[in-house]
């Protein structure tokens, strides 16, 4: 199923799913839960700003 999902939108010429940034975030996420962990104090979450490639446009 996932890999017909993913050649319907490259035949569609749309990006679906997770990308590259989703991943960037949820690794920072990850990091600041870990760091929370080992100081047991609340961490912020740093992202940059969303690249304009990664920003998907809604029709």
């Amino acid at each position: 199923m996932e890999i017909g999902e993913w050649i319907d939108s490259v035949r569609d010429g749309v990006a679906r799913g997770p990308s590259a940034w989703d991943g960037y975030a949820a690794q920072a996420v990850v990091a600041a839960a870990a760091e929370s962990d080992r100081t047991g104090r609340p961490e912020p979450v740093d992202l940059d700003d969303v690249p304009s490639l990664y920003r998907q446009e809604t029709p």
